[in-house]
């Protein structure tokens, strides 16, 4: 878990969600305002320069603090709205309101770069302050409002808290990750069989072979 980010969501916001862990939603992973930065750097929903940019206005206007309460306020809401995708039922009222409040943050204009697979037109953010900022995982968070019916999950193992976004196209993906939750059913199944062969196997022994390697005698050391 490279700097305390799982990016296993496959979605933004859903990243934002899985920024905090354990059973009881208390192994934190966004300390403060920097560590929101960098996620989004990670996520990808930032570059380093506009992340340091921000930074540095942020620091300017002495809100880092007032950021970093926004985006934890932020992370609740569409914690809601992804736990309500991921139940199969329609967002609440409430949080496509609150949604909408969000959003006023996240407008944009369409600009052409240049990148290293040519011309791309990419849309930048209005707003360049750490308010744009978070305007961009509520911005993703909007998709999941609309178009995430079906495709949004909790892991299957029932001790993992963690969400996705199922791409696949079978829509058959059931862990956060097969590198740890997946292998680790595997493991879990495979003692499983293990067990129930070897017990099967005793029942299945007549009594009198028991009673044979019982009386088998065996060459024990000595204490």
């Amino acid at each position: 878990m490279q700097d305390r980010f799982w990016l296993v969501g496959n979605h933004l916001a859903v990243d934002f969600v899985n920024t905090v862990l354990g059973t009881d939603l208390r192994t934190e992973a966004l300390h403060d305002w920097g560590d929101v930065l960098r996620f989004l750097v990670r996520a990808g929903a930032l570059t380093e320069r506009e992340a340091r940019r921000v930074r540095r206005q942020t620091r300017r206007e002495h809100a880092e603090a007032a950021a970093y309460a926004a985006a934890l306020s932020l992370r609740d809401m569409v914690r809601e709205l992804v736990t309500e995708r991921a139940s199969g039922k329609a967002p609440a009222l409430e949080s496509i309101s609150r949604l909408n409040l969000e959003l006023e943050a996240a407008a944009t204009y369409p600009q052409i770069r240049e990148t290293d697979e040519g011309w791309w037109l990419e849309d930048l953010p209005v707003n360049r302050s750490w308010s744009g900022a978070l305007g961009r995982i509520a911005l993703a968070a909007a998709g999941l409002a609309v178009r995430g019916a079906g495709s949004i999950r909790k892991c299957a193992n029932p001790e993992c808290i963690l969400y996705f976004r199922d791409a696949s196209q079978a829509q058959v993906r059931r862990w956060c990750s097969m590198a740890v939750c997946g292998n680790r059913a595997k493991v879990a199944a495979h003692a499983r069989r293990a067990t129930e062969t070897s017990i099967r196997s005793r029942v299945s022994t007549p009594r009198g072979q028991l009673a044979a390697d019982a009386s088998t005698p065996r060459i024990l050391a000595k204490p």
